[in-house]
């Protein structure tokens, strides 16, 4: 994770779905997350860098060292002072969701469903192709790419709902409140988030 001059904030989370990952070289998540901060001052931008960068040169390679190998796909919370985006992918596929309203976090999983605002102009198709999507219900990004039922990972009991769980407790808070020292040690002593 990571944040510019002109306040714009990256933070990736290792992905993992039913698109098989690259083990060639690539770009890595951190990649991702290191050129959209250095090329963009906005969030919007950071994510236009970040996709274009996806189709260029696709996403993979080995992100342990030694002799281990560990490769994944990424999600991507991209934020700025106005808007905030996340941004989830599937090797060159990738769907994008503006948020809105409320709270939203990343974690392992993908977490875009039915809301999205920008996507691959090949992702509906790829998923019909390989059979993950019929074509006739409401496309899911998350169904037809993911592992997990969409309707499990808001209650089971992994990163992604205790996040969720944890940030909807603190939503009514200032951003003061938030960074104060005290709530600061609260939040972080959670070890399930």
């Amino acid at each position: 994770m990571g944040a510019n001059e002109h306040g714009v904030c990256i933070g990736n989370e290792a992905v993992w779905g039913r698109e098989e990952v690259c083990d060639e070289e690539a770009l890595l998540g951190m990649d991702l997350v290191r050129l959209g901060l250095e090329r963009a001052d906005t969030a919007e931008k950071a994510l236009n860098v970040i996709v274009d960068l996806l189709e260029k040169y696709g996403q993979g390679g080995n992100c342990a060292e030694g002799r281990m190998v560990f490769s994944y796909h990424n999600s991507f919370l991209i934020a700025d002072r106005n808007e905030a985006w996340i941004l989830e992918t599937a090797g060159k596929h990738w769907a994008a969701e503006k948020v809105q309203e409320g709270v939203r976090n990343i974690s392992n999983q993908l977490s875009i469903t039915t809301k999205i605002d920008r996507e691959h102009p090949n992702m509906r198709n790829y998923a019909k192709q390989k059979g993950w999507w019929d074509g006739k219900k409401e496309f899911d990004f998350t169904a037809a790419y993911s592992y997990l039922d969409t309707a499990k990972m808001m209650i089971s009991p992994g990163r992604y709902c205790e996040g969720y769980k944890l940030l909807n407790k603190h939503k009514e808070r200032t951003v003061d409140q938030i960074y104060a020292l005290e709530a600061s040690f609260n939040i972080h002593e959670d070890v399930g988030a």
